[in-house]
């Protein structure tokens, strides 16, 4: 789908600096090189660059209110990597800490956020409260873990984690599916974000859920 907002077209200076990012992510990965793990790389440098692109739109002319799902979901990426990179710096600062539980609360309000500040089709800000509140569900499940609430904290892993996660994938299958039919057309840095978000669903299912409801 082509570009028809404020946010630049696609063009080789970008896909140098995509290139770029993902070159960075892989300088700091330790993990064994394969074509998976490119793949990842690629993805995952494509949306930190796409926060880069959207940030410094936005900020440049104003135009919050018409990004697209994508550009949050890039948004989400952006955070979760600095938070991680952050991470060591104020570790020692906070004595009741959980990198994940914090993790998934900046999750959260970047959905809540973009919920109020642009005009998407209902669909699509349906979609993102579901994933805010999957993120929620997490940073519980979290939560209750660090508070040695091992019961409840089973109980939201196992069911009521796999609900809204559920949900979530369902109603941006059915989102993508309502733009195409009503030939709404996004931008690039959407795709990437769209791309990006499906990407971690798929890691999700196959690391968690497969293995969790159907055990070898």
């Amino acid at each position: 789908m082509q570009d028809t907002g404020p946010f630049p077209r696609l063009s080789i200076w970008h896909l140098i600096c995509w290139t770029a990012c993902s070159c960075y992510l892989a300088s700091r990965s330790s993990a064994q090189p394969n074509l998976e793990l490119v793949l990842f790389l690629m993805i995952n440098g494509g949306a930190l660059y796409a926060f880069g692109v959207v940030a410094h739109t936005c900020i440049r002319r104003s135009v919050w209110t018409q990004t697209h799902s994508g550009h949050w979901f890039a948004a989400v990426y952006a955070w979760s990597h600095v938070e991680s990179v952050a991470f060591p710096s104020y570790k020692a600062l906070l004595p009741f800490y959980n990198l994940s539980c914090i993790a998934f609360l900046g999750m959260a309000t970047i959905y809540i956020v973009a919920i109020f500040v642009t005009r998407l089709e209902w669909y699509w800000k349906l979609t993102l409260l579901l994933h805010a509140v999957d993120s929620l569900t997490a940073a519980a499940w979290r939560l209750l873990q660090e508070l040695g609430w091992q019961d409840v904290s089973n109980l939201t892993r196992s069911y009521v984690q796999p609900i809204a996660g559920g949900a979530a994938v369902l109603v941006i299958v059915v989102s993508i599916g309502a733009d195409f039919w009503g030939k709404r057309f996004r931008d690039w840095l959407h795709w990437i974000g769209i791309t990006w978000i499906l990407l971690q669903w798929y890691v999700f299912t196959r690391v968690y859920l497969v293995p969790h409801f159907f055990p070898k």
